[in-house]
């Protein structure tokens, strides 16, 4: 049985292994390997049954504009209780505004995007566990560099921003009246800069920042933004989200 502060959660499997948070943290650590040390915790965010954290360099890290500084890390999103035990995404911050961003890629690749919880009867499952987060972990943080290159050339890419979100939007089942208004307000406020740069600010300025839409919306948004970012390589057309190059 598992319990918050004295109120009862939900009730956990005793034929899984105990995986907790501090064997997350260790493999990371493995995994990312040179450089952890200077690794900054952005942000941390718990519920009844997981916790999520953002991870950012200061080394990692590129200069758009004059003082306009992104960096990049992962999106950590942990649970002892439900069926996936870790996902790790890559994570982009823009500084100017703490905006953030992350990026998944396909499994269709061969390539993972979270572990799950393996049998207490599994030969070595633990270790077994440990090994496949340090190694997600170690591939979404050898992937970085490349996702700070893909979206500082949003900076020199011209679009209408308009015509140019409300189509991505489509194509992500995502529009709406509300959320399109939320993102052209987002947009007009830093100046209704006409590129590819200012529409990934507009959707990552409302997926951090408005509090109205919910959660899974805001999330999504997220994810969408690293689609944007990332949409010069091949984007799968079932999960629309960016496969990546073997």
């Amino acid at each position: 049985m598992i319990s918050r502060k004295g109120q009862f959660v939900t009730f956990t499997r005793n034929d899984l292994i105990e995986f907790r948070g501090g064997d997350v943290l260790d493999a990371i650590g493995d995994g990312i390997g040179q450089g952890v040390d200077q690794i900054i915790v952005n942000r941390m965010e718990f519920s009844s049954d997981s916790f999520e954290f953002d991870l950012v360099s200061p080394v990692i890290a590129e200069q758009i504009r004059e003082g306009d500084i992104i960096q990049a890390g992962l999106r950590v999103a942990y649970s002892p209780i439900a069926e996936f035990a870790t996902r790790i995404e890559s994570y982009v911050l823009r500084l100017l505004c703490m905006n953030g961003m992350t990026h998944r890629q396909c499994v269709s690749n061969n390539s993972i995007t979270r572990t799950r919880r393996l049998s207490v009867s599994h030969p070595n499952a633990k270790q077994l566990q440990y090994d496949q987060v340090r190694r997600l972990s170690a591939e979404t943080w050898q992937g970085l560099t490349s996702q700070l290159e893909a979206v500082r050339s949003l900076a020199s890419e011209r679009v209408t921003v308009p015509d140019f979100l409300v189509r991505f939007l489509r194509r992500a089942r995502l529009f709406s009246q509300n959320t399109m208004r939320l993102l052209q307000d987002a947009w007009e406020s830093e100046g209704a800069e006409e590129t590819a740069f200012a529409a990934l600010n507009a959707i990552t300025n409302v997926a951090t920042h408005r509090d109205e839409l919910s959660t899974s919306h805001r999330r999504s948004l997220s994810s969408l933004a690293g689609v944007l970012a990332n949409r010069s390589t091949h984007i799968c057309p079932r999960c629309f989200s960016v496969i990546a190059k073997n």
